[in-house]
């Protein structure tokens, strides 16, 4: 594991930001898989910190890391939940990954059916308050949840399904073996941030991000080290 650090200041806290290469994503063989890298914060003495795994990312981190940076291709953040899909047979709770656009594009594995979430699949239409993600209206599936409740029927794209009583279109099914870190979903939902009620903090969401070709990590170590401040001023209000 390569682990970088570089002196950055949250509040009147030391921090380190840590990039981890893909020794930490390696369930299945990503494509190029060397270009892969786990992003994450250590802030010792920081709220939150004491896990020996460090300060994982905020949704504001993202926007900013995404939009701004010089040295991914792509970049998303993601986490796990349990839900409810309701309407095929029994009530039944479901493994789910929340991800964020840039995530499936950063690991880069194709579907076995279907298409990708993608960032139109992002832009919810009403807010659940006082939550700050925004309902949304498509999902995809893992391959063991398609065999196991769909046959491995491919009819299921464009099939609707009730989840947590939401109806959820499925656009895609993710093929055999595959993981976001090591987390096995048998849903994936987008995450559709309401950015008007996002702050600094919220730091629950594991980071991974692609490098782009020839950038070395000392040079992403570097980048990140520019958008520290800028994230902190752009949401500190």
């Amino acid at each position: 594991v390569v682990v970088l650090t570089l002196g950055l200041g949250i509040g009147a806290n030391t921090a380190v930001f840590s990039v981890l290469d893909s020794v930490l994503l390696k369930p299945l063989s990503y494509p190029q898989a060397e270009e892969l890298v786990a992003l994450r914060h250590i802030a010792p003495g920081a709220t939150g910190t004491s896990s020996s795994d460090g300060l994982t990312l905020a949704p504001s981190m993202y926007f900013t890391y995404s939009e701004q940076n010089r040295v991914f291709q792509s970049l998303g953040v993601w986490t796990t939940t349990i839900s409810t899909v309701t309407g095929l047979a029994e009530p039944e709770q479901v493994r789910v990954v929340l991800i964020s656009d840039g995530v499936l594009q950063a690991l880069n594995v194709p579907p076995a059916a279907g298409r990708w979430l993608s960032a139109v699949d992002q832009v919810g239409t009403t807010r659940p308050a006082p939550s700050v993600f925004m309902a949304t209206n498509t999902i995809m599936i893992g391959y063991g949840y398609w065999q196991r409740r769909f046959g491995g029927d491919r009819s299921v794209i464009g099939r609707t399904i009730t989840v947590d009583s939401r109806p959820k279109e499925i656009v895609g099914v993710m093929p055999q073996g595959f993981r976001i870190g090591n987390s096995e979903a048998d849903v994936i939902w987008p995450a559709a941030f309401d950015r008007g009620r996002l702050t600094l903090g919220g730091f629950n969401y594991q980071g991974v991000a692609r490098l782009r070709p020839g950038i070395t990590i000392s040079q992403a170590n570097a980048d990140v080290a520019r958008l520290v401040p800028i994230w902190m001023d752009s949401w500190s209000d």
